[in-house]
């Protein structure tokens, strides 16, 4: 496969590999399915701020019982049974979920910021946010289209071990392509999340020494306030 790069490794390595396949498989798809049972069973549940971690869970679950369970098999027989197809819907449903998974990430800490330094813009219906989570999805779904399309390429990494994008060629149009992932979705998300959750914390600490001041440290009024933020 084009840019894929020869290292044999031995076999108990790739058994190791497929082993912590097999860890994070089991992991994710049973506490994800408790959380997904947990919302099936309570749909009092499905407020519009818990459906971004619903669709968190789904993402994670699919990880569990898609990706992790094809790089298990794959390192279980040495990495040999990825062959073309299947190394690019891996290595595609791989870079869609975990895209999709860090917008969310970001919107979510968008969503806390709202509702405790703004509540009355966080007041939304299940439509908007169905809206919201349906653009993330599909801005993350877009990116993940372009290496089929030509724009970088989906190829095995370095023994075989897995296959992801096209991420250690020198080629201008794919270092262009991960720089872009990276600021749209690692740099761009990760400085949203810090700056609404500090944002969060400064509220909290504000909210909560103006309470002291009004009502004592330990009036209930104040420990309200300070369970509420």
């Amino acid at each position: 496969m084009e840019g894929e790069v020869s290292t044999e490794l031995s076999p108990t390595v790739h058994h190791a590999i497929a082993f912590v396949y097999i860890v994070l498989a089991l992991v994710s798809f049973l506490l994800n399915s408790i959380i997904l049972l947990t919302f099936y069973m309570d749909h009092s549940l499905l407020f519009p701020a818990n459906m971004l971690v619903l669709s968190i869970a789904i993402s994670d679950w699919l990880m569990g019982v898609v990706v992790n369970p094809m790089g298990g098999a794959a390192n279980v027989s040495g990495g040999g049974s990825f062959d073309e197809a299947s190394c690019t819907f891996y290595a595609f449903v791989c870079t869609f979920l975990g895209l999709g998974t860090m917008l969310h990430h970001a919107a979510f800490a968008v969503d806390r910021y709202l509702a405790i330094s703004r509540p009355m813009e966080a007041q939304y219906n299940s439509g908007r946010i169905l809206a919201v989570i349906g653009a993330l999805w599909a801005f993350a779904f877009t990116w993940s289209v372009f290496p089929l399309l030509g724009w970088s390429a989906y190829v095995a990494e370095a023994g075989d071990i897995a296959c992801s994008l096209r991420w250690q060629s020198t080629r201008s149009e794919d270092t262009a392509y991960i720089i872009c992932l990276f600021v749209f979705f690692y740099f761009g998300p990760l400085v949203l999340i810090l700056y609404c959750y500090t944002l969060v914390f400064l509220n909290m600490r504000y909210m909560t020494r103006n309470a002291e001041k009004l009502w004592g440290a330990n009036a209930a009024a104040t420990l309200e306030t300070i369970q509420a933020s």
